[in-house]
């Protein structure tokens, strides 16, 4: 049995639910992972101070969630509303510490024209 309890391969499904024909299984056979690299980690890494330091290396490798360094807000979160939501230190910040509005560095962004 497929998936949703349903015959069929995903790329069936899909093309079903499209309507289209012109999904289609990659021909060399690869995966995902070989075809665009391992899928990056969702762990926010706070900036615990003005210096940018961050949490210990092994505390974020361990971390199995966004929600493992909770107990270690950004500085810049501290005494908002929000300090409880992990944060990475690299967003730029476009409206100051509360409410939460942000983009990505331009060095980021530029990685993935």
């Amino acid at each position: 049995m497929g998936i949703f309890g349903r015959e069929g391969s995903t790329t069936e499904l899909a093309k079903m639910a499209l309507g289209k024909d012109e999904i289609a299984d990659d021909p060399s056979g690869k995966s995902c992972k070989e075809l665009y690299g391992p899928y990056p980690r969702a762990i926010p890494v706070p900036h615990l101070n003005k210096e940018e330091e961050t949490p210990p290396a092994e505390m974020i490798e361990e971390a199995k969630s966004m929600f493992d360094l909770q107990k270690m807000p950004d500085y810049r979160d501290k005494g908002t509303p929000d300090e409880w939501i992990p944060r990475d230190g690299r967003l730029v910040r476009l409206t100051g510490r509360h409410p939460f509005n942000v983009e990505p560095p331009l060095s980021v962004l530029n990685e993935h024209k």
